[in-house]
């Protein structure tokens, strides 16, 4: 659960800092702007990634993110 967790929060600081680069992005609602960051390949590109082997994982949570939102599966 925390490693879900600890990734689900880079995926929020990705999309925050989204929100702050982009003003158009300010006014989506929030589901909307995730959806528009997350997909079956995965999320946003996590610039403070270690590896690519952590990024994958990253990738991963966020896959399984976008599948719980959407109802779907891979």
């Amino acid at each position: 659960m925390k490693k879900y967790a600890d990734y689900l929060w880079v995926l929020g600081g990705e999309l925050i800092r989204r929100v702050l680069t982009d003003e158009k992005a300010r006014k989506l609602p929030a589901r909307t702007l995730i959806l528009k960051r997350i997909d079956e390949t995965g999320g946003p590109l996590w610039r403070h990634a270690r590896d690519e082997q952590e990024h994958a994982v990253y990738d991963a949570v966020c896959r399984r993110f976008y599948q719980f939102l959407t109802g779907t599966k891979s």
